[in-house]
């Protein structure tokens, strides 16, 4: 509701505030005309006034001299009937409104008023004298109705003028502005739009009015500054647009670089966490694994608890590789790279106690191993190559619902051309280790970015398909 009463306020402001031209000057010239002639009609409804009451007055002293000639004679007979004859006889003249007629002692002889809604009173005084010698006196009250109604009469018809004038003129007027205005405004309208539609160059040549020449010329003047400014904006704005390019990759850098700086800090964390409790975890396995190696030294070789003793150095030297790897994280670690042989350390793990407990949890998971017979030396930790064996595979059994099987293979590769999936390779020999399965993958709603991942990728998702790491061959290799 109060947006449709905003909307409707709008609506009249708008309407309220288009203005006709040809209207305000007619206006103009009709206030100046009300001004002119009001003042002229206001002289003439005053010289008019001001004349009526001197007539008036005029009349008033003719009648006062006239009623204290025609009493002297009853006044000093002392004849009442004769003096009420010359009292009404008075009464009857349109302006007389009252008379008084009193002996010389104040005595009312005769008194009587005329009309009682009268419009203002004018009164007159007079003695009246017989041989020099005051015998009475008389007293004339007269109306201004007559007066009034003159002058309203007057005031009438001048309003009347005055109104028709101003219809007239107003008509008038405003018909002949628009009639010898319309054309060069329209002409200078259109000039305007051609302007404002980017004719910046349209001179107003048909305009010939000299109180539009200067409008027309102050307007090609803008349109000529416009068009400069326009000029100067367009470049301004390529330079913008290459400024903005140049600060969004500047941005795009800083982004970056935050988010290394928010990645290191976070690993800074962690590896602060992984250095203190790897230090701990060093403290109590370092009894854990001397203890055991200083046992077997006095053990003879026969004895029943020696296998007991290496299965605890094991199980702590298991121990403090996890330590390792945490140090690993922690980036505080030592890194340890030796020439291995990936046959063996995947041999290794087939004997290992972890891939037993695997086959007692999966038993109907069936291994096949392939791996070449020459297989070239690589470089790396046996500890973690020998995890990463073992995790593949054990992730591998696990994507198999009751059976399936698990293929490990090895083989000598040489790449001379870049690999999907991977980082920069150069160019050389290479061991391949693939680690493959039957299982039935990861569903795409399951599964991270929600697509769905190709069964066998090296997290046991199954269906034959193979999880390959690249190894490169160690110069000291075959």
């Amino acid at each position: 509701m109060a947006k449709e009463h905003q909307i409707k306020f709008l609506k009249n402001k708008r309407l309220f505030g288009r203005r006709s031209l040809s209207k305000e000057l007619a206006v103009s010239l009709i206030l100046l005309l009300i001004l002119f002639q009001g003042v002229l009609l206001a002289y003439v409804y005053s010289r008019e006034s001001r004349f009526l009451l001197q007539e008036l007055e005029k009349k008033a002293d003719d009648y006062a001299e006239k009623l204290s000639e025609v009493l002297v004679v009853p006044l000093w007979d002392y004849d009442d009937e004769q003096i009420g004859k010359i009292g009404r006889s008075f009464l009857q003249s349109d302006v007389i409104d009252k008379v008084h007629i009193k002996d010389v002692g104040g005595k009312t002889l005769f008194m009587a008023a005329g009309r009682q809604d009268a419009q203002g009173l004018l009164s007159r005084s007079v003695a009246i004298t017989y041989k020099d010698q005051i015998i009475g006196h008389a007293d004339l009250v007269f109306s201004l109705g007559s007066i009034n109604e003159d002058l309203a009469w007057l005031r009438n018809t001048i309003l009347l003028v005055l109104v028709l004038s101003l219809v007239v003129i107003f008509v008038t007027a405003r018909i002949l502005l628009r009639v010898f205005m319309r054309k060069p405004l329209n002409i200078l309208q259109n000039g305007i739009d051609r302007v404002a539609r980017g004719d910046y160059a349209y001179g107003f040549d048909e305009i010939h009015h000299l109180e539009l020449t200067g409008i027309a010329r102050r307007i090609k003047e803008m349109a000529t500054d416009i068009q400069a400014r326009e000029t100067s904006l367009q470049v301004i704005n390529q330079e913008l647009q290459a400024e903005i390019t140049v600060r969004k990759q500047a941005e795009e850098i800083i982004r970056e670089s935050e988010e290394k700086l928010r990645k290191a800090q976070k690993m800074e964390a962690i590896g602060t966490l992984a250095g203190g409790v790897a230090h701990d975890l060093n403290n109590v396995l370092s009894s854990l694994i001397s203890y055991p190696e200083l046992i077997l030294l006095d053990l003879p070789p026969d004895s029943p608890l020696r296998s007991s003793v290496l299965a605890i150095k094991k199980s702590g030297e298991k121990a403090a590789s996890i330590v390792q790897d945490m140090l690993t994280l922690a980036r505080r670690g030592v890194a340890v790279s030796e020439v291995v042989d990936l046959n063996d350390i995947i041999t290794d793990y087939l004997k290992s106690p972890e891939y037993e407990k695997l086959k007692q949890t999966h038993p109907g998971v069936t291994l096949e191993v392939s791996l070449e017979p020459d297989l070239l030396g690589i470089a790396g930790s046996p500890v973690h190559l020998s995890k990463t064996v073992m995790n593949l595979v054990s992730n591998a059994a696990e994507a198999l619902v009751e059976s399936g099987m698990v293929s490990i293979s090895s083989e000598n590769r040489y790449i001379d051309q870049p690999i999907s999936g991977y980082d920069d390779i150069e160019e050389g020999d290479y061991v391949t280790l693939t680690v493959s399965d039957t299982g039935i993958g990861i569903a795409a709603q399951d599964s991270y970015g929600k697509k769905r991942h190709r069964p066998g990728d090296g997290s046991g998702l199954g269906n034959g398909q193979r999880s390959q790491g690249l190894y490169r061959c160690s110069k000291h290799g075959r």
